[in-house]
């Protein structure tokens, strides 16, 4: 009750009105895109978020992908390990590197998310750990503080 789903075009929300949305919700997504795409996205979600609207995303924490890279390695997934380690040394295009399971995607420094969420306009911006085995932290964020001043 209370919940909509919505198909977008993948580029943007414009389906969706200005300060329509409470909560914006999104697992094992944002990754598989360029951070163009997804700092797009991040733009558009601060557009359609009410004012102390909250959104909650995971991603893959750059830095955590050499511990995937050797579990892939030592579960005999060669292939997927490579992938893993060439998107390692390569990082520096922003490309989504592709290999037999799907597109690995980019990685990000919390540093990174949180320059970037609030030159967007949010605030309160948390990590935290979720899905150790695959170096995934959730992003929390709000638009507008909820912080007494």
């Amino acid at each position: 009750k209370n919940v909509e789903f919505h198909v977008t075009s993948g580029s943007d929300l414009s389906c969706l009105s200005s300060e329509s949305v409470d909560l914006v919700f999104s697992y094992a997504v944002l990754q598989h895109n360029s951070a163009m795409v997804v700092y797009g996205y991040l733009k558009e979600v601060f557009r359609i978020l009410k004012p102390f609207g909250m959104i909650r995303f995971q991603v893959i924490e750059y830095g955590r992908l050499f511990g995937l890279c050797i579990r892939r390695l030592l579960s005999g997934n060669l292939r997927c390990a490579a992938g893993h380690f060439l998107h390692m040394f390569v990082r520096g295009d922003d490309s989504v590197v592709v290999f037999p399971n799907g597109p690995l995607g980019k990685t990000y420094r919390k540093s990174e998310l949180e320059t970037k969420l609030t030159e967007i306009g949010f605030s309160d911006v948390t990590f935290r750990d979720c899905d150790r085995m695959r170096g995934g932290i959730w992003v929390t964020c709000r638009k507008g503080s909820t912080s007494l001043v």
